[in-house]
């Protein structure tokens, strides 16, 4: 699978439902598996399909792992195991509605980032008002912390303090304003 073949999965489906505490912590234990590396793959497989998660390696990025669930999406995030200096987590907010899908993947392809996190859900996916802000709704992960994402990056954060988060957050993709 390549990282383009990925973009039917994630921000189009499914409904939001509310992450429970086993499934926060099951997430928890799967970041730190993460940070110990590919050796600990089939260790993070089990992690992963606890929370509903698929692991498949990229074809176009070698020990990359997307990290998906192919029937609903509410999280889904791509891995990079090669070691890096320095890197960056890229976290895109909005997929399927903001229309930088392209945008977003190319950059995930092109730079040395450790990973990149997309909200599988689609920001219309539910009713439920946010708890942060109440004209937005639980699943709009700008605007929400009622979701398995922002504790995906609030894990990750906790791990490493010095990645880079680059928010890509309300973005057009014309290419005369191909800007983050």
């Amino acid at each position: 699978m390549k990282l383009y073949d990925l973009n039917k999965y994630f921000g189009k489906r499914g409904s939001y439902k509310e992450p429970t505490e086993n499934e926060i912590e099951i997430l928890k234990e799967l970041v730190d598996a993460l940070f110990l590396g590919i050796t600990h793959l089939e260790n993070i497989k089990i992690l992963a399909s606890k929370i509903k998660l698929n692991v498949v390696e990229l074809e176009d990025k070698k020990n990359n792992y997307a990290f998906l669930d192919k029937k609903v999406g509410p999280i889904f995030f791509v891995w990079n195991f090669n070691e890096i200096n320095s890197g960056s987590c890229l976290v895109y907010c909005h997929a399927g509605s903001d229309g930088v899908n392209n945008f977003v993947l190319n950059q995930y392809l092109s730079g040395n980032h450790r990973c990149m996190v997309i909200n599988g859900m689609s920001i219309a996916s539910t009713d439920k008002k946010s708890l942060t802000q109440p004209s937005r709704t639980m699943c709009n992960v700008d605007h929400s912390y009622e979701n398995l994402m922002n504790f995906f990056v609030h894990f990750v954060n906790l791990k490493d303090p010095n990645l880079v988060f680059i928010n890509l957050h309300g973005m057009l993709s014309d290419p005369d304003r191909n800007l983050w």
